[in-house]
């Protein structure tokens, strides 16, 4: 993959930050067979509105949901960002007790990555107050670098 630098994707502050992906044994037995990373389509996620840019329907004053056919096109592979593990991650992508936490820091994923042919973004999520602030409007990537700060 060749990593492209694009303005909607930041890196964080500290290159050198911690990142941790958590598996279930069964994805961790396939990752080492195919030596591949899982990238998720978008519309694929659990999280029905994940990646879709919330937008105030000024009739209702109800939430629409923008970008809906725009994930389809996107393969996301996320990790979690945090100096210490998080049990919360732990209880989020396991669905038994056998799992696998792999770290690595952000520097040594994006050297990773920046050694391979197909063209991808890399950067950091930003979580924010969704009744404060609005996801910016002017690219269509940028609804998958926000969350809801709750997240």
């Amino acid at each position: 993959m060749v990593l492209k630098n694009h303005y909607c994707f930041q890196d964080p502050d500290n290159l050198e930050v911690k990142v941790w992906r958590y598996l279930d044994f069964t994805k961790f037995i396939s990752l080492l067979e195919s030596k591949c990373l899982y990238f998720c389509r978008a519309d694929k996620f659990e999280d029905p509105l994940e990646g879709l840019r919330p937008a105030i329907n000024k009739d209702t004053n109800s939430p629409n949901y923008e970008g809906i056919h725009h994930r389809k096109h996107l393969a996301v592979l996320c990790w979690h960002m945090n100096e210490v593990e998080s049990a919360a991650m732990w209880k989020l992508y396991l669905n038994s007790n056998e799992g696998v936490a792999i770290q690595t820091t952000y520097s040594n994923l994006k050297a990773i990555f920046q050694s391979k042919r197909t063209m991808f973004y890399m950067g950091r999520v930003n979580y924010i107050d969704y009744k404060k602030e609005e996801i910016p409007s002017h690219n269509s990537y940028f609804p998958i670098m926000y969350k809801k700060k709750v997240f």
